[in-house]
C-alpha cells in the first residue's frame, strides 16, 4: 500500500469513527441518571413543589440542548484539529483550533454558571439557605466521571 491509500484509508476510517461518535452522542438513552442523580438531588434538596418542578425540567432541557449543541462544536473542531497530523507546518492551525476549542469551553462554562443561576431564581425565600449549602457542592454532584450518589454534606 502506498502513502496515498494509507491516507485515504486512514482518512475514511476517521470519517466513518467520527459519525459513529456522533450517533452515539445523539442516541444516549432518555432518563439514562440514576434515582439519585443531580435532578432528584435538587428537587430533593431544595425540597422543590410541582410547579418548581416543572419549570426546572425546563431549565434541564434547554440547559441540555445548549450543551450538547457547544459539545458538537468542540468535536468538529478536534475533528479538524487530528486530520492536522497528516499534515506538515500547522503550528498556525493548531494554535487558531485549539483557541476556538478554549473560547467555546469557556462558553459551556458560562451556560453551567446561567443554568445554576436560574435554579437560584426557581427557589423562594425558604429554599436560600439550602440553596447556598447546595452551591458549595455542585462540582461534586455534577462530576460525571465519579458518579456520587450521596454528595459531601
Amino acid at each position: 500500500m502506498n502513502k496515498k491509500h494509507f491516507y485515504i484509508f486512514l482518512i475514511g476510517l476517521l470519517i466513518i469513527s467520527n459519525f459513529f461518535l456522533l450517533y452515539f452522542l445523539l442516541q444516549k438513552p432518555k432518563g439514562h441518571m440514576p434515582p439519585n442523580g443531580p435532578k432528584n438531588i435538587i428537587i430533593e434538596r431544595l425540597r422543590f413543589d410541582d410547579n418548581q418542578i416543572i419549570d426546572y425540567e425546563k431549565l434541564i432541557h434547554q440547559h441540555r440542548k445548549d450543551i450538547q449543541e457547544n459539545d458538537l462544536k468542540i468535536l468538529a473542531l478536534k475533528n479538524q484539529l487530528y486530520l492536522l497530523l497528516m499534515e506538515n507546518e500547522v503550528e498556525s492551525s493548531i494554535d487558531s483550533l485549539t483557541t476556538e476549542i478554549g473560547k467555546i469551553q469557556k462558553n459551556i462554562e458560562k451556560i453551567h454558571f446561567s443554568h445554576f443561576q436560574d435554579i437560584k431564581a426557581l427557589c423562594n425565600q425558604e429554599q436560600m439557605d439550602e440553596f447556598e449549602i447546595l452551591s458549595k457542592e455542585l462540582a461534586a454532584i455534577f462530576n460525571h466521571k465519579k458518579h456520587l450518589n450521596h454528595p459531601p454534606k
